[in-house]
């Protein structure tokens, strides 16, 4: 959920064990009208769907969006009691630097209604769907404010008299969006969200639950020489297993006003927003189609805060039952040589697979709600605690240098080698006669 060295709530499960309660737990006790407390929930929806094009992050290929298949949104749920203090905020957007996250608490510094910038939280869906913005992958302060993370990292490393060449010539495009404006307008957005969340409190409760939906899957192939690949090829016979597992569960939590209305759905699930991660337009991906298709059952007040919980290997792809994509998606990693054709999913890298996607993901939380919930919890204990850490870097032991050392040294003797045998090829090649040799 965080960036930078803040201690977070990382999903709704944590959530409820921060909001302690000793209701009683009974389904038939949602019936009855919620009594009035001290804790409050306030919800708000702001577009971040910029007015012009932009460039679209997530992926090595220059990527301009073309069009936009949903808007981009920033949900916030602020949550009170007497003593302390929160907002969630969670954003259509790749991730969330410290660049961002200071210029909306900049912005939230002189408000008038009590809300501390400090207990805003600010999360990302991960979607390559969606803008950068300046700062965006850039937490270590290591390059200049105006830098935009990867390409700062890209350009700090070309050689001398080497410079990055725009294919899509975006800094000098006035159609589409630049990192300072962006970063102006996703702070805005999101700063009003959080404003508006605070000021909209209300009594109200909340009830836990918890769901299945098969979104996420491991991303790493692994093959009997011992390597292992991200969006590797399984169709071979050195395909030995899939690296790591997958986390299917949906941590819940159905929020409710004081007459025992629902009013929004906070859902963490295991999974970055990246089925149409290559496509050329601006899409909240499978969150979106989720979000839609809940309105359509719970009504269009309803709000949907989506978190996406630790998911850095997961991804929607089922790569043992791969599905080619329906058109190029311009990576050569996904190439594949004469693919089976099997019944399984529809392609997770186009429209149709994240329709399935955010189907699944809304039909499970429209189901749990039916089969019953338990009774709303209305005068909880609520801690939100910050804390700055300064994290260690990582040790490397004296066996691992030592075995890096030895590897160095393998890797010299085999490039003598091959600079050998290929002295001795052209020598053999050159000479043709005895005095050819003799001169040689």
């Amino acid at each position: 959920g965080l960036v930078g060295s803040e201690m977070c709530i990382r999903d709704s499960e944590t959530i409820a064990r921060k909001l302690r309660s000793c209701c009683v737990n009974s389904a038939a006790a949602r019936e009855d009208m919620i009594v009035m407390s001290h804790f409050q929930i306030g919800w708000a929806e702001y577009s971040l769907t910029p007015d012009k094009k932009v460039s679209l992050v997530g992926q090595f290929a220059e990527r301009i969006s073309e069009y936009v298949e949903k808007p981009l949104c920033v949900t916030a749920m602020a949550v009170s009691t007497d003593s302390d203090q929160a907002v969630f905020c969670s954003c259509d957007l790749v991730g969330v630097s410290w660049s961002l996250r200071d210029a909306v608490r900049e912005k939230l510094a002189d408000n008038t209604v009590g809300l501390d910038p400090m207990k805003v939280i600010i999360s990302a869906i991960h979607t390559h769907t969606g803008p950068g913005y300046t700062g965006r992958g850039n937490s270590s302060g290591r390059f200049s404010s105006n830098s935009s993370g990867f390409r700062a990292l890209l350009e700090s490393e070309l050689p001398a008299g080497k410079k990055y060449v725009e294919s899509a010539n975006v800094t000098a495009n006035p159609e589409i969006a630049q990192d300072d404006e962006l970063l102006e307008f996703l702070s805005g957005q999101i700063a009003k969200a959080a404003l508006e969340a605070w000021e909209k409190r209300a009594p109200g409760g909340f009830s836990n639950a918890f769901g299945r939906a098969v979104v996420g899957m491991c991303r790493r192939v692994c093959y009997n020489d011992g390597s292992a690949q991200m969006w590797g090829n399984a169709e071979t016979a050195k395909f030995t297993e899939i690296e790591g597992g997958n986390d299917s569960g949906i941590e819940l939590m159905y929020v409710f006003n004081e007459k025992n209305e629902l009013t929004g759905i906070v859902a963490n699930l295991a999974c970055p927003a990246q089925c149409v991660q290559h496509r050329l337009f601006v899409s909240p991906d499978f969150w979106g189609e989720a979000k839609m298709l809940l309105r359509k059952h719970f009504g269009e007040h309803i709000f949907l805060l989506p978190q996406c919980s630790a998911a850095g290997d997961q991804c929607p792809v089922d790569l043992v039952r791969w599905v080619e994509p329906e058109s190029d998606v311009n990576d050569p990693n996904l190439k594949r040589t004469n693919p089976h054709k099997r019944k399984a999913d529809p392609s997770m890298f186009d429209l149709s697979g994240m329709r399935k996607a955010g189907k699944r993901i809304a039909n499970e939380i429209i189901e749990v709600y039916n089969e019953g919930l338990d009774a709303p919890q209305t005068d909880p204990e609520f801690v939100h605690e910050v804390h700055m850490m300064q994290l260690p870097l990582r040790r490397t032991t004296f066996a691992e240098v030592a075995w890096v050392k030895n590897a160095f040294a393998g890797i010299r003797v085999c490039v003598c080698v091959l600079i050998f045998n290929a002295v001795v090829k052209l020598w053999k090649k050159s000479v043709v006669d005895k005095k050819t040799l003799a001169l040689y």
